[in-house]
């Protein structure tokens, strides 16, 4: 978990942001108002699954293509 640096794409869920250097949604830690806190127990934090991730990546995909 981490959190996300200034400027960062933001999952709709609030959950994740795209760390582009490693490719990849990284999981943002919450304080311990929010839905995952440090050090929580695995089956706490929230799980995604590949159509989740293909989702996102389309949309991110649909983004660009709007961009450019």
């Amino acid at each position: 978990m981490s959190q996300p640096p200034a400027g960062a794409q933001i999952s709709e869920d609030g959950n994740y942001w795209w760390d582009a250097s490693a490719n990849a949604w990284q999981l943002i830690q919450h304080d311990a108002g929010g839905a995952t806190a440090a050090g929580a127990q695995a089956s706490n934090a929230p799980q995604i699954t590949s159509d989740h991730v293909a989702d996102m990546m389309a949309s991110a995909e649909q983004d660009a293509a709007e961009i450019a």
